[in-house]
Parts: C-alpha cells; sequence; structure tokens
C-alpha cells in the first residue's frame, strides 16, 4: 500500500483520488478511469467493452451468462478449478483437453482440440494461457488456428490471460482473445499476477461483444453489486506505474524460475526430481520420481518444514507431479528447505 501511494505522489491527480475517495456504493461496471486505463492495453477497445470485477467473479458470471445445461464445453485442463466448475454446476458437458507433456516443453495438442469440435459443437472453449499450472504457451498461428475453430463452430472463447506478460524470455507474448476474435472472444485480466497486487482483487473482464458485456454487468448485481473504492483507486495507481509495477514483477518471476532450475539439476544424477521447465506464468510442474507418492507426502511437508508443494492429482492430473510457485522472493530459501529436509528425511 505505501509503495502505491508513494508511486502515486509523481501524479497528484491520482493521489488526489486517493485523499477524496468516497466509501459510498461506487459505478457498478468500474470506475470510469479505471476502466480507461484497461481499455488501453488492448486493440480497438473502449471503456464499455471492459468490466470491472474480482477474477474469480469474472470467471463465475462469464459461465452464467454463456453455457447452460445441455450445452456442451472444452476446457484447457488442468486448470483453477472454476474454469470447469461452474460450468459443471450449470449440467453443462465439460469435455476436458489435457495439456501434453512432450521432451523439452508442455503443449496444447490441436489435432485432439479439432476432434472435440467435430464430436461435441460446443459453445464454449475456455483456454488458460500462459498456462496454470505447467506453463505451457500457444504459439500466434496455434492461437489463429484455434480462432478459426471457434469461429467455424460459432463457438465462444474465454481466455484466462492472468498471467499474460510473464512470458520466459524468448517467449512471444500473445494477442488478447478479445482483439483476435471479436466477434465472441473474452479476455480475463487483473492485477494479481503480472502486478503482484492479489489482494486489491481487481481483474476485468474484457470484449467486443456488447450484449455479452451488459449480460454480465447485469448479473453482477447478485454478487458483489460494485468493487470496492479503495481498491479501484489503487488498481488507477497501479495501471497509471504499470511499466515500474510488471517489470518488477518480471524480474522476481524470471530470478524464481532461475532458482527452480538450479534446484532440479542438484538431482540430475538421482533422477528423483525431473521437469519440463514452464514457458509462462509462476508455476512449474515438477515430476517426483519415487515410488508409492501420495498426497501424504505434501502434507507431511507441510506439517515439517511449513512447505506447501500442491499434488497435481488435485488437478485431476497425474499424482506424479507436484506444483511450485517460482513467483515469491523468498524461493531460494523454500527450495533450500525442501532439499535439506530431502536430504535428512528422504521421501517419508
Amino acid at each position: 500500500l505505501k509503495h502505491l501511494l508513494d508511486l502515486a505522489k509523481s501524479s497528484p491527480e491520482y493521489l488526489l483520488l486517493w485523499e477524496e475517495m468516497s466509501l459510498g456504493y461506487s459505478v457498478q461496471a468500474g470506475h470510469p478511469l479505471l476502466r480507461s486505463k484497461v481499455a488501453t492495453r488492448y486493440i480497438d477497445i473502449t471503456p464499455e467493452d471492459v468490466g470491472i470485477f474480482a477474477p474469480q467473479e469474472g470467471i463465475y458470471l462469464s459461465m452464467l451468462a454463456l453455457v447452460k445445461a445441455g450445452d456442451s464445453c472444452i476446457v484447457s485442463t488442468p486448470c483453477y478449478q472454476s474454469l470447469h466448475s461452474v460450468a459443471e454446476a450449470l449440467g453443462t458437458k465439460v469435455i476436458k483437453w489435457n495439456v501434453k507433456k512432450g521432451t523439452d516443453r508442455w503443449f496444447f495438442d490441436l489435432e485432439e482440440l479439432e476432434r472435440y469440435f467435430q464430436s461435441h459443437s460446443p459453445t464454449l472453449l475456455v483456454l488458460n494461457v500462459p498456462h496454470n499450472p505447467t506453463g505451457a504457451m500457444m504459439s500466434q498461428h496455434d492461437l489463429d488456428y484455434v480462432v478459426g475453430l471457434c469461429r467455424k463452430h460459432n463457438t465462444w472463447l474465454f481466455v484466462d490471460e492472468m498471467y499474460r506478460g510473464l512470458e520466459d524470455i524468448g517467449v512471444p507474448r500473445l494477442e488478447n482473445a478479445c482483439d483476435v476474435y471479436p466477434e465472441k472472444g473474452i479476455s480475463l485480466g487483473g492485477l494479481s499476477k503480472s502486478f503482484g497486487l492479489p489482494g486489491l482483487r481487481i481483474g476485468w473482464i474484457v470484449s467486443h461483444n456488447q450484449h455479452f458485456i451488459s449480460k454480465i454487468l447485469s448479473l453482477k448485481d447478485y454478487t458483489t453489486i460494485c468493487t470496492s473504492s479503495p481498491s479501484e483507486i489503487l488498481g488507477i495507481i497501479a495501471l497509471e506505474n504499470a511499466l515500474e509495477l510488471e517489470s518488477s514483477r518480471k524480474s522476481i518471476v524470471t530470478d524464481g524460475l532461475t532458482k527452480v532450475k538450479e534446484f532440479v539439476s542438484t538431482f540430475e544424477n538421482t533422477g528423483e526430481i525431473s521437469w519440463v521447465k514452464p514457458e509462462g506464468g509462476t508455476f512449474a510442474l515438477l515430476k517426483l520420481e519415487v515410488p508409492k507418492l501420495t498426497e501424504n507426502y505434501c502434507d507431511t511437508l507441510i506439517k515439517r518444514r511449513k512447505l506447501m508443494l500442491l499434488p497435481a492429482s488435485l488437478f485431476g492430473f497425474d499424482d506424479a507431479f507436484v506444483r511450485v510457485c517460482y513467483g515469491k522472493k523468498d524461493i531460494a530459501e523454500r527450495l533450500g528447505d525442501w532439499k535439506d529436509d530431502i536430504e535428512s528425511n528422504g521421501w517419508l
């Protein structure tokens, strides 16, 4: 908070917004200045094409607006739970499209996706790029191919772009879904990941499709009604200082990824831990080459070292993998604690 307010001092008009802020109800669609600043991050997007939500709220309301019982929805998996569970709760048939593990990268199998389109004619396709938890990326050519499938089948495309801007060095950034598919493309963005400000709970849904934007804003009357005024003002300050905040966050993530690479390399001889290096985001899946791996090991590690590894089985994925977050400043210390524990206790 102090850092954001210090940044605001260079632009007195934004500091004044904070000092004169009302704690009454705010504008339902989001503060006009916040929507304007979000719009500038996209191509040919106006403030009216933007709705401000908590990120999770944006997912929930989008699913309510897009699918119903009897529809089919393809979701790239493993994924953030609500990207598939909300549709399932609505009675929608969810087809899980698993990210594949290649020799040196995770990838989206487009041939499999095309078969799913042909057999299910989905109402909605849900993607997450950069992908949580594998760090998989698409090429622009692949995304254009996906958009072509959606156009052919008149399918909505919802892309969780929360990790956009955290691509690994040398990995091209994709165009936004709302820009490449203006008819039915929807982008979810926010300040949680690439800005490192999850406590603000500021996210946004962007689409050229005004009917869709109007519908989710109407549904917002049944959730938060409006977004927190303090969070919106701080969000405006953050976007005004996007270059500094995103650069700082990217530096932390890049350094963290290097630390994970160094950690994994120490197990090259034993083969106990291996990985496919992620191409974006803040998470890596590490494969533990040990017998009888269960969730109990991760539970034990929390109790013994206060280290949290998330078993991939919780994502409905291969339980030989665990998810590690490398987007934290203390990642070297945490990995050191894990290594010490392995040396002291093995895999018990």
